[in-house]
């Protein structure tokens, strides 16, 4: 059995262990992750200590919507409302149905949209919602082709406004949009870094492009 597959049998087991609801959430992420792995690009749901190092990186007080990409099962979709935000300024966004149908269950008060992130301004316009705060990014956009990475930003920079944030995590040391693609197609926003977030499954650090131009 290949490496990758033993860690994530390993941390099945562990989950099964967890109160059913939470055991039930992880057996729908893994078997997403087995059939799909490049797309899921982790082999466990964010955690809590992850999720609400996202949200303290959005400012409440600008207007707008919140929107997360790739949803998932909804670990970090919760870990976002239970650190204060409005249930109906959250929208989510995410394209594997079988996800789509348990974030619905779990969150009724927020918009959840079955899509693919690279129409984002598309799916915006048709929901007539024409104010963003700031975009929170769960999709691994590293395992992405080039051409669906730039379609993604750029529809993501298409809505949000100048000082506003796209949050993103990664599982690795580099930045998740690669320097040299924003310095040569996206060259419009300033970067930072948060700290390594080892309790996470593997740890993550969370970066944020703010938008200056």
């Amino acid at each position: 059995m290949p490496a990758i597959f033993k860690q994530g049998y390993r941390l099945m087991t562990s989950f099964l262990k967890r109160p059913f609801y939470v055991s039930k959430m992880c057996f729908h992420f893994f078997k997403a992750w087995i059939k799909n792995p490049r797309n899921i690009g982790a082999i466990a749901p964010s955690s809590r200590l992850l999720g609400q190092a996202i949200a303290a990186e959005i400012n409440l007080e600008r207007p707008g919507v919140i929107i997360e990409l790739g949803g998932g099962t909804g670990a970090l979709t919760r870990a976002l409302l239970n650190s204060g935000i409005d249930p109906k300024r959250l929208i989510v966004i995410e394209q594997n149905p079988n996800f789509i149908k348990l974030l619905k269950k779990q969150f009724t008060h927020s918009l959840i949209l079955e899509a693919d992130a690279q129409n984002l301004a598309q799916v915006l316009k048709q929901n007539n919602i024409t104010e963003v705060n700031s975009i929170v990014s769960g999709i691994p956009l590293r395992s992405l082709s080039k051409r669906a990475l730039i379609n993604i930003i750029k529809s993501s920079l298409s809505v949000l406004p100048i000082d506003s944030a796209f949050i993103q995590f990664t599982y690795g040391l580099r930045s998740p949009i690669p320097l040299k693609l924003i310095h040569e197609h996206l060259n419009l926003f300033s970067i930072k870094t948060s700290h390594r977030i080892w309790r996470n499954i593997p740890p993550a650090r969370i970066w944020v492009y703010s938008r200056i131009s």
